[in-house]
């Protein structure tokens, strides 16, 4: 996922996001001109290849851009709908030095004698 859930919210109208801040505008400027830019240079190409050749490799390529797209906006609405969890803060303890430890991914933990 390129793009950051708190950049957009969801379309009142329809299945999709509207950006709300500028990096969702840039975000959708990016995609917009990667989806665009090589879509029009593929249909203007003047290497003497016939229209019908360049009509079906822009096409192949708008469909491939295009479900790249979705995919990243299906992400960004996803992370959107996911409920927001509250950070647990580390508990610390102080206490002997001697004592054997256990490290987790989030918490150290220690064992009292």
């Amino acid at each position: 996922m390129f793009g950051k859930p708190e950049w957009f919210r969801d379309k009142k109208v329809g299945w999709g996001l509207v950006p709300v801040s500028w990096q969702g505008w840039a975000y959708a400027t990016g995609w917009g001109a990667a989806i665009a830019g090589p879509f029009a240079m593929l249909l203007a190409r003047s290497d003497g290849t016939s229209m019908s050749y360049r009509l079906a490799s822009a096409g192949v390529w708008l469909a491939v851009a295009s479900a790249g797209f979705l995919w990243d906006v299906r992400q960004i609405k996803r992370a959107r709908q996911l409920p927001v969890v509250a950070k647990k803060e580390p508990v610390l303890y102080i206490g002997d030095d001697d004592a054997k430890g256990v490290s987790t991914k989030n918490l150290d933990l220690q064992l009292r004698r």
